[in-house]
C-alpha cells in the first residue's frame, strides 16, 4: 500500500507540476531514514536520500523540470509560474491585511474573495496560501484553534510511539514506525 501511495502521489506531482508537491517529496524523502535509523547508517541513509532524489529527477519531464525550477530561478519556467508564485505572495499580504483589519474573528470562512475584491486590492481571488487565508478569515481565534489542531495530533503521535516502542512485539514495532 505504502509503494502503490507513493507512485500516486509521485504521479500526481508530475501531472499537476505542482512546485509545493515537489518539495514536499524532496523532504519526505530526505527524512524517510528516520523510519528505522538503527537499520541503516547516517551516511547510507544520506546516500540513498540523494541517489533516489537524482534517479527522480533525470525521470521527471522537462515541463515539470522547468516549473519546479522557478523555485530557486524565476526565469527558468513559463511565465504563468511566475505570475502564479508572486500571487501567493500578495494573497498572503492581502490575508496580513485582512487580519490587521479583523484580528480577533476575521472576515469569516469564505469571504475572503469577497473582501479583498471590495476593500483591500480589487482582486477577486480566494488565498492560494493558507497562513494568510486563516489569518484572514478566521482571525486569531482560528489561527488558535488550527495551532491547537496541529499541536493536539503531534502530541498525539508522541505518544503512541513512544507507547508502542515499550514492548518488543514487532506488531507494536510497525505500529510506532507508523506513528
Amino acid at each position: 500500500f505504502l509503494t502503490g501511495y507513493s507512485l500516486l502521489a509521485l504521479s500526481a506531482i508530475i501531472l499537476t507540476n505542482s512546485r509545493s508537491g515537489a518539495v514536499q517529496l524532496a523532504l519526505f524523502v530526505t527524512l524517510f531514514g528516520r523510519l528505522r535509523p538503527q537499520s541503516y547508517s547516517k551516511a547510507k541513509r544520506i546516500v540513498v536520500a540523494t541517489v533516489a532524489l537524482s534517479v527522480l529527477w533525470m525521470a521527471t519531464p522537462e515541463t515539470t523540470k522547468a516549473r519546479i525550477s522557478t523555485l530557486w530561478n524565476p526565469e527558468a519556467g513559463p511565465a504563468n509560474a511566475r505570475s502564479s508564485a508572486d500571487m501567493r505572495g500578495e494573497s498572503f499580504w492581502a490575508g496580513i491585511t485582512i487580519f490587521s483589519q479583523f484580528p480577533v474573528t476575521g472576515v469569516g470562512i469564505g469571504n475572503t474573495a469577497i473582501y479583498r475584491y471590495r476593500h483591500v486590492d480589487g482582486v477577486y481571488l480566494v488565498p492560494h496560501n493558507m497562513y494568510g487565508e486563516v489569518l484572514g478569515e478566521t482571525g486569531i481565534l482560528g489561527a488558535m484553534a488550527l495551532i491547537l489542531l496541529v499541536g493536539s495530533i503531534l502530541t498525539g503521535n508522541r505518544s503512541s510511539r513512544v507507547a508502542w516502542l515499550q514492548p518488543t512485539q514487532s506488531e507494536t514495532r510497525v505500529l510506532a514506525d507508523v506513528a
